[in-house]
């Protein structure tokens, strides 16, 4: 485990990302750290107490000395508003000292590019499965535009699909910002993106109702371009997946309590029996349940391999009671 320089500060290597928690060690002469990291070009990381008055800069917390990194050196990605770093962990070097002032002028640009370099050499080590998978899975999808894809073709995605899920890198990633669809993390300096419906198994409106800023949490990678250094992560992939056993606990002829959640194009009713796993029954002649009644389900049909389960509201269809 790596020690820190000095009070409040935690030494990290490159291939870290920023909200990794090491061991502290208090020095008896924080300056005399400060010049000898500043010579070594050491990357570390501290916590951001406060944002400047005119919302520019950031304020961390190193101890007796006020360490600022200027807007120009916040790096990418920054947000709005810079708030949303407060009181979370940044990764920074120190690129000049004013003593007398008892100022350290830091610079977390300069990190950050350093910790994304090495970021990405451990994920082209680490993706080589995951790399595979894609590839398969592109060789099954059609050139052109409007082709539709063949059933066996579907499933065999859906199979690959499954599989890229358990074998991408796990890393931690902290919210930098987060929109009604998805949200962008940073790992080791590096975007990624996180959709909303990859979340959670059950269905998600709206990512900011579960993710705020600053939060550091594990992902995995399921999609990766080495070229763009675009990445796509899941955060339910390392949740328990509900339709492994599915077909185990819903039988064809069982009724089972379900909320409605809504209506699909067509006018059917999506009743959620658990997060991730839903049934489609069709809409009733009168007095249909509204969205958020709870209601019992009679299963008709589950097929575990689309992942599908259609059934009739229980007492109140003609077929079932």
């Amino acid at each position: 485990m790596l020690k820190s320089l000095f009070r409040n500060v935690t030494k990290i290597a490159p291939g870290m990302s920023e909200g990794y928690t090491g061991e502290k060690a208090v020095s008896e002469d924080p300056w005399e750290n400060i010049y000898q990291s500043m010579e070594k070009g050491e990357i570390l990381q501290g916590k951001v107490r406060g944002v400047s008055p005119d919302g520019k800069d950031l304020y961390v917390d190193i101890g007796p000395i006020n360490g600022i990194i200027p807007n120009e050196e916040i790096g990418e990605p920054q947000p709005k508003r810079l708030s949303v770093f407060v009181d979370g962990a940044v990764a920074f070097k120190i690129i000049r000292v004013d003593r007398p002032n008892k100022v350290a002028y830091l610079s977390r640009k300069e990190a950050i590019t350093e910790m994304s370099k090495a970021t990405m050499k451990d994920l082209r080590r680490d993706s080589e499965k995951l790399l595979e998978i894609l590839e398969q899975m592109d060789a099954l999808k059609p050139k052109e535009e409007g082709v539709e894809i063949p059933e066996e073709d579907r499933a065999k995605l859906r199979e690959l699909a499954v599989q890229a899920r358990k074998v991408g890198p796990v890393r931690v990633g902290t919210v930098r910002a987060v929109m009604k669809d998805g949200a962008f993390l940073d790992i080791g300096g590096v975007p990624v993106y996180l959709p909303a419906h990859e979340i959670t198994w059950g269905r998600v409106e709206d990512a900011r109702e579960f993710l705020r800023p600053g939060e550091s949490f594990d992902i995995r990678i399921i999609r990766i371009d080495f070229e763009t250094q675009w990445m796509r992560a899941s955060l339910r992939a390392l949740m328990p997946d509900p339709w492994e056993n599915a077909a185990e606990r819903y039988l064809r002829g069982g009724i089972y309590a379900g909320e409605v959640k809504r209506l699909s194009k067509n006018g059917n009713l999506i009743i959620e029996l658990e997060p991730g796993v839903v049934a489609i029954c069709q809409r009733l002649p009168l007095n249909n349940p509204s969205v958020g009644s709870v209601v019992r389900v009679k299963v008709n049909v589950v097929d575990k391999g689309r992942r599908y389960i259609r059934g009739f509201i229980a007492g109140e269809s003609r077929w079932a009671v």
